[in-house]
C-alpha cells in the first residue's frame, strides 16, 4: 500500500530470474549487461505510466523521467504524472498531487490569499454550525462525477476553499470522503499559473456534477481573464432545476468594487487587492457598520463593543481589560505581513510592561495596517521618539521596504 492508498499491482524492476540470453561463445560485457537491464527497467516504465495515463512516450529523456518518478518514496504508479511539473521528495508544484508528506510551492501571494480567505470567511458564517476547509482533499469522488477530467484517475481533489454546511469534524480531520455528508455550498478557487486551467474548466464540471451551490474565482495574475476590463474576482451559480452554472453579476456593472451578492452567505462578496497593505484580502460587506470588513475590521470592531459594554460593568472591569489585552495582541500577530517577527515581540513585550489602560488602542494597529510606516508612533506611543531601538531588531516592514529615518 503506498501514501495514496493505492496497491501497486505490479512490479516494475525486471525478474532476477530470466532466461539467460543465447551463447555467443564470449564473455558478456558487464556495462553492457547493466546497460541493457536499465533499457528494459525504462521500457516497463513507460509502458506502465501510459496505463496509468500518464503522457509520456518511449523517447529516452522522457523514459529517464520516469525512472526518477520510480525512486521517489511517494512514488505511486496509477497516478497520471505529467512533464510539466516538478516532482521532488518533498516538494510538488502539481496542484493535484496530494500526497502526505508533500508540501505544495505555491507562489506568495497564493498562501497569503490561502491563510486570509478562510479567517475572513469564518468571521462572518451564516450558520454557527457550518464550517470551512482549506486545501483538504475530497476523496472517492464517484466516477461519473469526475469521467473526462483530470481527476478520472484519482477521485480526488483539493479546494482552496470549502464552505461546509456541517458541523466542523475536528482539528485532526484532514480529509473529506464523498458521500458521507452533503457536498459544500460555496468553494474557492486562487488561481496561479499551475492551477487555472483546471480552475477555470475541468473543476468548474466536478463542482457542477458535485452540487456546489456557488463557485468563486479569484485571478490576481490576470492569468484566465487578461482583458483589463473583466473583474479578477467572479462567480457561478448553480440552477438547480437545469444543473447548469450561471455567472453571477456584479452588483454594480460600473464599479466592480462593489462586488457580488453571495445566497449562500446572504451578504455581498468581494476580493481584491488592498491598496494600502498590497494583500490579497477576501471582504464581506457588514450591514451593521455600513462598510466592507475582514475579520480583522471585524475582530477590532467586536473588541470595542465588547469592551463598551462590559466597562459600564464595574465588577467585570479586571476580565475586561484581560480581554482587551488578548485582542489587541491578536491584531498584532495579524500584522505579519507588515511587521518581522522580531519586531511584533518586541512591541508585544513592551505592552507587557504598561498599566492595561496605557496599551495602544485597537484603531492603532488599523492605522498600521493601513499606512506600515509610520508603525512607532501608533505602537510604541510611551517611548519618546529619540529612544533608540535594539540593533537586534528585524525594523524590515511591508513587503522588503525598510524604515524611514
Amino acid at each position: 500500500m503506498n501514501s495514496l492508498g493505492t496497491t501497486k499491482s505490479q512490479t516494475l524492476l525486471p525478474s532476477t530470474s530470466t532466461t539467460a540470453a543465447p551463447s555467443t561463445g564470449t564473455v558478456n560485457d558487464p556495462a553492457e549487461a547493466r546497460s541493457s537491464h536499465r533499457e528494459r527497467h525504462q521500457a516497463d516504465a513507460v509502458t506502465n505510466h501510459q496505463e496509468a495515463g500518464t503522457q509520456v512516450t518511449d523517447r529516452p529523456e522522457e523514459a529517464e523521467w520516469l525512472m526518477a518518478l520510480h525512486e521517489l518514496p511517494h512514488y505511486n504508479p496509477h497516478y497520471p504524472y505529467q512533464r510539466q511539473f516538478h516532482y521532488g521528495l518533498d516538494t510538488t508544484d502539481d496542484p493535484e498531487y496530494l500526497v502526505e508528506g508533500v508540501t505544495m510551492m505555491d507562489t506568495q501571494y497564493h498562501k497569503q490569499a490561502n491563510r486570509q480567505a478562510p479567517e475572513s470567511l469564518a468571521s462572518r458564517l451564516p450558520h454557527p454550525s457550518w464550517h470551512i476547509s482549506s486545501e483538504q482533499k475530497i476523496r472517492d469522488i464517484p466516477a461519473d462525477i469526475v469521467r473526462g477530467t483530470r481527476y478520472e484517475q484519482s477521485g480526488e481533489l483539493a479546494p482552496d476553499l470549502a464552505l461546509w454546511p456541517t458541523p466542523s469534524p475536528g482539528e485532526t480531520h484532514t480529509e473529506y470522503r464523498y458521500g458521507e455528508g452533503p457536498p459544500p455550498v460555496l468553494v474557492l478557487e486562487i488561481l496561479s499559473s499551475n492551477t487555472w486551467r483546471q480552475d477555470v474548466s475541468d473543476k468548474k464540471r466536478v463542482y457542477l456534477q458535485m452540487g456546489v451551490q456557488e463557485y468563486w474565482l479569484y485571478d490576481p495574475q490576470r492569468l484566465y481573464r487578461q482583458d483589463p476590463g473583466e473583474p479578477i474576482f467572479w462567480g457561478y451559480v448553480l440552477d438547480p432545476d437545469r444543473r447548469v452554472y450561471e455567472e453571477r453579476p456584479l452588483r454594480d456593472p460600473q464599479d466592480p468594487s462593489q462586488g457580488y451578492t453571495s445566497d449562500v452567505l446572504g451578504m455581498p462578496i468581494r476580493m481584491q487587492r488592498d491598496a494600502q497593505t498590497r494583500e490579497h484580502c477576501l471582504e464581506l460587506w457588514d450591514a451593521d457598520r455600513q462598510t466592507w470588513s475582514d475579520h480583522r475590521g471585524l475582530l477590532a470592531w467586536e473588541g470595542e463593543q465588547r469592551g463598551e459594554q462590559r466597562g459600564e460593568q464595574r465588577g467585570e472591569r479586571r476580565g475586561e481589560q484581560r480581554g482587551e489585552q488578548r485582542q489587541k495582541l491578536l491584531l498584532l500577530d495579524s500584522l505579519a505581513g507588515v511587521l518581522s517577527d522580531s519586531l511584533r515581540d518586541f512591541i508585544a513585550a513592551q505592552w507587557r510592561t504598561l498599566p492595561a489602560e496605557d496599551w495602544p488602542a485597537i484603531t492603532a494597529m488599523l492605522e498600521v495596517d493601513r499606512n506600515p510606516a509610520h508603525w512607532r508612533p501608533w505602537l510604541l506611543p510611551h517611548l519618546p521618539p529619540e529612544t533608540e531601538l535594539p540593533e537586534t531588531l528585524d525594523l524590515r516592514i511591508g513587503r522588503g521596504r525598510t524604515e524611514p529615518t
